[in-house]
C-alpha cells in the first residue's frame, strides 16, 4: 500500500528519552500514540542496523549498474558505506577485490555472516573490511575505483561534501573512477509518502517526508516483527541534485565520465535516482 499525504504539524516528539530525532508528520504521531511501548533508534545503529539490512537486502536497484560499470576494473576498488552488503556481495561475486569501509559494528557483523556464505571460492579473501568513518578515511592504499551506494551521499552534510570528494579523490589511482548514486525525491515539498512492506516475518512501514525549503528528507520506518516491541528507525538525507554533485566533483579535481538513470532488477527506470561515474583525471 502507499500514500502521499501534506502534512499537518502538530506538537511532534522531538527525541525519545534522549534518542534520535523524530521526524515531523506520521512518525511523530507514531512516536505520539505508542509512548513507551515504542523503541526509537537511529537507522544506522546497532537496534536500527537490523531494520536496515532487513531492508537493503530485498533492494535489487542499482547492482546491475555498478557491476557492469565495474566489469573491467582489475585492480582494488573501495566501497563507502559498504554496509552488510547489499553492493559487495554482487562484487565479490564477480571476482573484485574489495575494501569495505562502514562504521556500524551490526551492518559490518551481517556482511561478514554473508561472506562466509558465498558460493564464491575464496570471496572471503578478496574482502577487507575497515570499521572506520568515510568522512575522515585515510589509507595508503589506492584503488581503482571507488563506490557510494545509491542515496548515501545524502548523509553526507553539505559542508562536508568539498572535502569528502577531495578525500575519495586522493584514494583514487590516476584514471581511477568514482561511482555514487544520487537520489532526488519526486515527494513535493512539506509532504510525505508512505509505503508498506512484507519482508520476511515483519510488516515495515516507511515513511519520507521532504523539508518544505527541499534541504532535506527525513526517512522513518517503523518496524512490527513477531515476539518483539515496535521499532521506529529514523535518519535524516541532505538532497543534492545530479547537477550540482556534478558541479561539485569538477571542483575536487573529477572529470564527469556519465550519467545515468539507475533501473531495477528488471531494466525498469527507478524513481529519481541517478548513477553519477567520475574519473580523476591520468
Amino acid at each position: 500500500m502507499s500514500a502521499r499525504t501534506a502534512i499537518v504539524t502538530s506538537p511532534a516528539t522531538a527525541s525519545h528519552a534522549g534518542g534520535p530525532h523524530i521526524p515531523p508528520g506520521t512518525a511523530s504521531r507514531i512516536a505520539e500514540a505508542l509512548g513507551a511501548d515504542l523503541r526509537i533508534a537511529d537507522l544506522y545503529d546497532d537496534v536500527g542496523g537490523p531494520v536496515y539490512h532487513l531492508m537493503a537486502s530485498h533492494d535489487l536497484s542499482e547492482i546491475n549498474e555498478v557491476v557492469t560499470a565495474l566489469r573491467d576494473t582489475e585492480g582494488p576498488v573501495l566501497e563507502l558505506a559498504c554496509g552488510s552488503g547489499r553492493l559487495t556481495l554482487p562484487l565479490l561475486l564477480a571476482g573484485h577485490q574489495v575494501t569495505g569501509v562502514d562504521t556500524s559494528a551490526s551492518l559490518l557483523a551481517a556482511l561478514a555472516a554473508q561472506v562466509g556464505r558465498l558460493p564464491a571460492r575464496r570471496a572471503a579473501d578478496r574482502l577487507t573490511v575497515l570499521r572506520q568513518d568515510m568522512l575522515t578515511l585515510d589509507l595508503d592504499t589506492r584503488f581503482e575505483a571507488a563506490l557510494l551506494g545509491i542515496t548515501t551521499i545524502g548523509l553526507v552534510p553539505p559542508e562536508w561534501r568539498p572535502g569528502f570528494l577531495r578525500g575519495v579523490y586522493r584514494h583514487l589511482l590516476p584514471g581511477g573512477r568514482f561511482l555514487l548514486t544520487v537520489h532526488t525525491p519526486d515527494i513535493p515539498p512539506g509532504e510525505e509518502e508512505i509505503n508498506t512492506f512484507v519482508i520476511d516475518d515483519a510488516v515495515v512501514t516507511l515513511i519520507g517526508y521532504v523539508e518544505p525549503d527541499l534541504t532535506g528528507r527525513h526517512v522513518a520506518a517503523l518496524s512490527i516483527a513477531r515476539g518483539a516491541a515496535p521499532l521506529l528507525v529514523t535518519s535524516f538525507v541532505h538532497l543534492v541534485t545530479p547537477e550540482q554533485l556534478t558541479s561539485e566533483l569538477v571542483a575536487a579535481g573529477f572529470e564527469i565520465e556519465s550519467t545515468g538513470t539507475v533501473r531495477d532488477h528488471l531494466g525498469r527506470p527507478t524513481e529519481g535516482n541517478t548513477l553519477v561515474i567520475a574519473r580523476r583525471p591520468s
